[in-house]
């Protein structure tokens, strides 16, 4: 990890892929904030702090604002759109069962047909590490992702709306009394 005091209250943070210690975007965001405030020797008593997260090629870097203000921590999460596609059936399919088995929820995740492809769409919520690797193994990343999903929206079939990999997992996973 790169810690680099741009001025007297902002602080950029670079962490590569490797020295990720933790899968759970949360408890990183955490993880960062204590090494930044160890390290720095920042005031917790009597300071606001703004920490903002972005994905690079690299890895990820974070920018720590310290506001001499009253005690508060927030924390903003990066809303993003991802979409996903993938050339056959299957690995669509064996994707959304294994996000499923993961246990975690994603409400603003729908599905798309278009030119004999599947998608995966994530609107407005963070797709986690793990699940990003996940989606890798299957399929691959749209890049421009916002503008590719107004052409799907506008060219493309939509399969379901709203909690898809749930509504898919279920249906794939269930078994019989």
């Amino acid at each position: 990890m790169t810690i680099t005091r741009i001025n007297e209250n902002t602080l950029m943070l670079e962490i590569l892929p490797d020295e990720v210690p933790v899968q759970n975007e949360e408890d990183l965001l955490y993880y960062v904030m204590d090494i930044a405030v160890t390290a720095e020797n920042l005031d917790t008593k009597n300071s606001a702090f703004l920490l903002e997260l972005t994905h690079t090629g690299k890895g990820l870097i974070f920018m720590l604002t310290v506001k001499k203000k009253r005690k508060r921590y927030k924390i903003i999460r990066q809303n993003s759109t991802a979409v996903y596609s993938f050339e056959r059936l299957d690995h669509f399919l064996s994707c959304i069962t294994a996000m499923y088995r993961s246990a975690k929820l994603y409400y603003e995740s729908s599905t798309y047909i278009m030119n004999d492809k599947y998608y995966i769409c994530f609107c407005n919520s963070v797709v986690d590490t793990s699940a990003r690797i996940l989606l890798s193994e299957f399929g691959s990343e749209v890049v421009c992702p916002e503008r590719f999903l107004t052409h799907l929206t506008e060219h493309g079939n939509i399969l379901t709306e709203k909690n898809s990999i749930q509504l898919i997992g279920e249906s794939l996973t269930c078994t019989e009394p």
